[in-house]
């Protein structure tokens, strides 16, 4: 399997996310840098996402993105991968539209879960809920 990248499709991709300026910072695609100290936060995961692209895994986790990237950019990705057939599961405060999530699973401090969406098989309803471990109702 080959998985070079030409520098075309790299420069695609970075025009496509909106980092294309950083190349100028960078001084060019084949420059050794300090990226965590050349980009933002916000940068560095969206060029984590590039690379999830590139890779394109069956799915793929996203911790806390909101921590850097704004809900439409959230938005955005999620698109993304779905339209690249790449399924993801996102720990944290959902983002944007309930359409863009097939289940959230909401875990509350005291053990308790709610689950809405996407039904595991043989319940019935819009919510599944647990007030207890192990159990549903």
């Amino acid at each position: 399997m080959d998985t070079t990248v030409s520098d075309q499709r790299l420069l695609d991709l970075l025009a496509e996310w909106g980092l294309d300026g950083m190349l100028a910072l960078a001084d060019g695609l084949h420059t050794e840098q300090d990226w965590e100290r050349l980009l933002s936060l916000g940068e560095q995961q969206l060029l984590a996402c590039i690379r999830v692209i590139l890779a394109a895994p069956r799915f793929v986790v996203l911790d806390r993105p909101c921590t850097a990237l704004g809900t439409e950019r959230i938005q955005d990705i999620l698109t993304r991968l779905s339209n690249a057939s790449i399924a993801y599961v996102q720990l944290g405060r959902a983002s944007g539209p309930g359409d863009l999530y097939d289940s959230i699973l909401d875990i509350q401090a005291d053990g308790g879960w709610t689950l809405t969406g996407d039904q595991p098989v043989g319940t019935a309803g819009d919510d599944f809920h647990s007030n207890e471990l192990g159990t549903s109702q």
